[in-house]
């Protein structure tokens, strides 16, 4: 590692601005290593470094990763090719990956491993690699031991070039909240905004769904929604003022981060999809501070109301402006020639409570007030599904007048997962598949709050979209569903009708290198079987015995802290 370059920027000591070059020796089994271990802390702001590979034809990369302070945590660095357009973030999976187990046993088993860390396979002629601290925002501190390359062999350059050149039978999603990446990394530059999209080039992924808008709250140059302000502004977390900083500086160098996210998905031969969460207006105090729409704070009066009366901090598309002030957002987006529109209605809920168009409308039709009924009275439920689906059909003609090159734009959502947490809340799905509202059904592991993580009833949600066009592609979350799980969980949901997998934050598992290897391989449907028998879910790992000279496999000093 002490033949990276420049070697200005080494030192054998801690300082800023330089990596610190410490002795280590490890072992795996019979095999020991020997080597130079390169740290920078949250404090150093090391510069690049640049290695040329030396190697000539295609090799599997991996990095030696280490958690730096050695109690679990990550050890993130960003690395590039010379031909890459940006970095791509790698982190050691050590921490996560043992999460089950007893925290003390855990702390003890990952304190002094080295992780063998796939990154890409590249045809490294004339290569070279350039290695970076993640030295913005929420600074990551970082461990690299070694540079490790393996040859692959003719038959497996055949099947990688093959693989790259065809998808799976599954329709593969990654969910980008596109405001994760701001908060801990601050990027102020369109190649930071890359590096959340560069990894997806060459996988099985068919698009990204960006988060564009928390309703209106929104996170490109919206001149119908409100950006996040930075004057005079109090900020709840540190990360909410990364987000309005980053929004801030990027807009004032000319760079949109969803026009630059868009580019830079179509480069690598994705869709690009704008997820809309339909609810996001506003929260209560602190919260408020950061997640405020000057929509929601200018209308009271077209706000929910419950059926005790009390008003609810939601915009009720129930009432005929809130669904003007949504279109036009929505034509706002379809102008930068995105592929479709991900309506996110998961974690918001409600949407349309018991506001005067109801009210007067269940009374007209029925002669009663609605409070004379419960909640959830047949008819009442009905009536506030009537008004939701309106707002889809108009949704769906705005899209349907922008369509262009005879390619319909494509509609998708996000829902609850069962049908009686949907209905209540006023979604009639069964409509909207059968009038041919939506192209892409996505339920997800939500209940009646964000709080309940409920288990999707695909089985019903597939008797919706069976011999329709629209696709089924639940949401799996990776924060719910581990690793070793994930491949029985997309072959049972495939037999019981699945199309596909929308994955819900997969841009904050994207560089953990087992998980990633997993995720993206989803879309595999017919080759699972084959997969999940020859899959390694075990790390490939070094025990460090001695660090800068002091011995620490056996009686470790940091026994005493």
């Amino acid at each position: 590692m002490t033949q990276m370059s420049p070697s200005s920027a080494l030192s054998a000591e801690p300082q800023r601005g330089r990596w610190q070059a410490v002795a280590y020796e490890a072992r795996h089994k019979d095999k020991e290593l020997k080597g130079k271990l390169l740290l920078a802390g949250p404090e150093t702001f090391a510069p690049p470094l640049r290695r040329p590979l030396k190697a000539q034809g295609w090799h599997a990369i991996y990095i030696g990763m280490k958690s730096f302070l050695g109690y679990g945590d990550t050890s993130a660095v960003k690395f590039k090719l010379k031909d890459d357009p940006c970095y791509w973030l790698l982190s050691q999976t050590i921490g996560m990956e043992r999460s089950e187990r007893d925290p003390a046993t855990r702390a003890d088993w990952i304190r002094y491993q080295i992780q063998d860390c796939f990154f890409r396979c590249a045809d490294c002629t004339g290569q070279v690699l350039e290695i970076a601290q993640n030295s913005t925002g929420l600074v990551d501190p970082c461990a690299i031991a070694y540079i490790r390359l393996v040859p692959l062999s003719a038959s497996e350059i055949r099947m990688l070039e093959k693989r790259r050149k065809t998808r799976g039978a599954g329709r593969l999603i990654c969910m980008n909240d596109a405001f994760s990446f701001m908060y801990e990394r601050h990027p102020t530059s369109r190649e930071e905004i890359g590096e959340e999209i560069l990894p997806f080039r060459d996988t099985d992924f068919a698009a990204m769904y960006w988060c564009s808008a928390r309703a209106d709250n929104c996170l490109y140059p919206t001149k119908v929604g409100t950006v996040m302000r930075t004057e005079h502004m109090d900020f709840p977390r540190i990360g909410d003022r990364y987000v309005a900083e980053s929004m801030r500086t990027l807009l004032s160098r000319a760079v949109d981060p969803m026009g630059t996210a868009l580019e830079y998905t179509h480069r690598c031969g994705m869709e690009f999809h704008a997820s809309i969460r339909v609810e996001s207006f506003s929260a209560e105090q602190p919260w408020d501070r950061a997640f405020r729409s000057q929509f929601f704070v200018n209308h009271p009066e077209w706000r929910c109301v419950d059926y005790d009366g009390r008003q609810i901090a939601r915009m009720s598309y129930a009432m005929p402006e809130v669904q003007e002030h949504m279109l036009a957002l929505i034509r706002e987006i379809l102008g930068y020639g995105v592929d479709g529109i991900n309506l996110i209605f998961t974690r918001a809920q409600p949407y349309i409570l018991y506001e005067r168009p109801v009210a007067d409308e269940f009374r007209k039709r029925y002669g009663v007030s609605h409070l004379s009924v419960g909640e959830r009275d047949p008819r009442l439920l009905a009536l506030r599904a009537e008004f939701m689906t309106g707002f889809l059909q108009r949704v769906r003609r705005e899209l349907d007048s922008k369509s262009r090159n005879g390619r319909r734009l494509q509609l998708s959502v996000v829902v609850m997962a069962n049908e009686d947490i949907n209905r209540f809340h006023a979604l009639d799905l069964r409509t909207w598949v059968s009038q041919g509202l939506i192209d892409e059904l996505s339920p997800g592991p939500f209940g009646m709050n964000r709080e309940e993580p409920t288990p999707i009833e695909v089985p019903y949600f597939a008797s919706l979209t069976k011999a329709t066009a629209c696709r089924l592609c639940p949401t799996l979350r990776p924060s719910l569903i581990k690793a070793r799980q994930a491949i029985p969980a997309a072959q049972r949901f495939y037999q019981e009708g699945a199309d596909g997998f929308a994955i819900f934050d997969m841009n904050l598992y994207q560089r953990f290198p087992v998980e990633w290897a997993v995720w993206q391989q989803l879309g595999r449907k017919q080759e699972l079987d084959t997969i999940l028998r020859g899959a390694r879910m075990d790390l490939n790992t070094w025990q460090l015995t001695s660090v800068g000279g002091t011995v620490v496999d056996k009686y470790s000093p940091r026994w005493a802290y």
